[in-house]
C-alpha cells in the first residue's frame, strides 16, 4: 500500500466500473497499477479499455479509461483485479486527481491536528512498504526531497512507486550495464528520503552511479514540476542538513 492510500483519515476510494453492479473498492496502488476487489462470478472484461469513474466516498474524483490487465483470485473468492490507464492523458488525468487528493486530505489532517502525532504513529502512517533498507551488498545511492508539505510528500512518494519502470529505464539509458533493482522510500513530515539499489553488470565506477542517481533526481524533479507544478528541494540523505531550495547532495553506502 502506498502513502497516500494507507492513511487512516483518507476517505474510501472505489471505482465505477461496467459491467460490475456496484462499485469496487480501491485496496492498493502500486508498481503495476490499481488493484480494486471483486465480488461474485467475474464477467468477461480483460484487454477492453472501458469508461470508469473513481469516488471519494460520494464524490466523482474523476472518469478515464481504464483496462483490465489481470485478475488473482482470492481464498474467500473475491477477485483483485489490476487495473491501468489506456492511455498517457488516463494517466496524467489520474495522478492530476491524486494530487489533488492528496492536497485536500494533507489540509484536513493539518486542521485535525495530525501534526502532533506521536513518532509511532507518523512512522507507521508515512512510512512506505519500500523504505524498509535490510543489510545489503550491491552498490546505493541516496537522496531526499524535500515538498511544499505532508500532503504534497505523501503525493510524491505514491508518484515515484508508481513510476518505478520509467526510473529504471533512465538508469539503463545512462548505462546498459547499470540496473535499478530497487528503489527504497520513506516519509518523514514533508521529505521524502529515497535509496537506489543498483545491480552491476560488468562494470560501473563510483562515478558512473552517482551520476546515474544525479540525473533520475533531475528527471524525477523536473517531471513533477512540469506535470503538477511540484516544486522541489533536494538535500542529502540521513542526518538533517541545513536546507537549500535549489541544492541537493547524495551519499553512497
Amino acid at each position: 500500500m502506498l502513502p497516500t492510500l494507507d492513511n487512516g483519515a483518507t476517505p474510501h476510494i472505489t471505482i465505477a466500473y461496467p459491467p460490475f453492479a456496484s462499485r469496487l473498492p480501491l485496496v492498493r496502488l502500486g508498481r503495476h497499477g490499481l488493484v480494486f476487489r471483486a465480488h461474485g462470478t467475474m464477467p468477461p472484461v480483460f484487454g477492453v479499455p472501458r469508461s470508469a469513474t473513481l469516488y471519494l466516498d460520494e464524490v466523482p474524483l474523476c472518469t478515464l479509461r481504464l483496462v483490465v490487465r489481470q485478475s488473482a483470485p482470492r481464498d474467500d473468492g473475491t477477485h483483485d483485479l489490476t487495473m491501468q490507464p489506456s492511455t498517457a492523458n488516463g494517466d496524467a488525468l489520474l495522478w492530476h486527481a491524486l494530487h489533488a487528493h492528496c492536497r485536500d486530505a494533507g489540509i484536513l489532517s493539518q486542521q485535525d491536528g495530525a501534526a502532533l502525532a506521536t513518532p509511532s504513529d507518523a512512522a507507521s502512517r508515512e512510512a512506505s512498504p519500500a523504505s524498509a533498507t535490510l543489510p545489503d551488498a550491491r552498490p546505493t545511492r541516496r537522496a531526499a526531497f524535500r515538498l511544499a508539505d505532508r500532503g504534497d510528500a505523501r503525493f510524491f512518494a505514491d508518484w515515484l512507486e508508481y513510476h518505478f519502470d520509467e526510473l529504471r529505464a533512465l538508469a539503463q539509458g545512462h548505462s546498459p550495464g547499470l540496473h535499478l533493482n530497487e528503489l527504497e522510500h520513506r516519509q518523514t513530515g514533508d521529505e521524502v528520503n529515497v535509496r537506489f539499489v543498483y545491480d552491476i553488470d560488468g562494470h560501473a565506477d563510483r562515478q558512473t552511479l552517482t551520476d546515474c542517481a544525479r540525473r533520475t533526481c533531475d528527471w524525477i524533479a523536473a517531471e513533477v514540476r512540469r506535470r503538477f507544478d511540484l516544486p522541489i528541494a533536494e538535500q542529502r540523505f540521513g542526518a538533517r542538513q541545513p536546507r537549500h531550495p535549489s541544492a541537493y547532495s547524495f551519499s553512497s553506502k
